[in-house]
């Protein structure tokens, strides 16, 4: 991925009762990214790598992971 360009991230869950969403990378927990379904931000150098999403509720969970190379 080249510094500086935009990117989407969409990860789509709809339940009753509504889910929650978690954004992780290999460095943990995204916070700033929690409870979005689209996350959009400026790549940097640093941003490379595994992405994954997980949407969940009391009936079950679904994961999507997104990569972003180099």
């Amino acid at each position: 991925m080249e510094p500086g360009k935009e990117v989407n991230l969409l990860c789509l869950g709809i339940g009753n009762p509504t889910p929650t969403v978690t954004w992780t990378s290999a460095d943990g927990v995204i916070n700033w990214m929690s409870n979005l379904n689209n996350v959009t931000f400026t790549a940097e150098a640093y941003s490379s790598g595994s992405y994954l999403c997980t949407i969940k509720n009391e009936f079950g969970e679904a994961f999507k992971r997104f990569y972003l190379g180099k």
